[in-house]
């Protein structure tokens, strides 16, 4: 059997997009289910050319 590292496969809004309302949701899928325990800011950051933007993180388990 062979294991894969968790990766993100999809995400939205498309790296590079502009004119994004600031109040849109962004969604990332990964390869597999996560342990919603080790979604932290540490784990997982969303980062502007300014550096981290603050948000809120939530998870539906049958998207991954």
């Amino acid at each position: 059997m062979v294991i894969e590292p968790l990766r993100v496969i999809n995400w939205s809004p498309a790296s590079g997009a502009v004119c994004v309302d600031t109040t849109a949701a962004i969604l990332v899928t990964f390869s597999d289910d996560i342990d919603t325990a080790t979604l932290t800011e540490e784990s997982f950051r969303i980062v502007d050319a300014d550096g981290p933007v603050a948000a809120t993180s939530g998870y539906d388990k049958t998207t991954f």
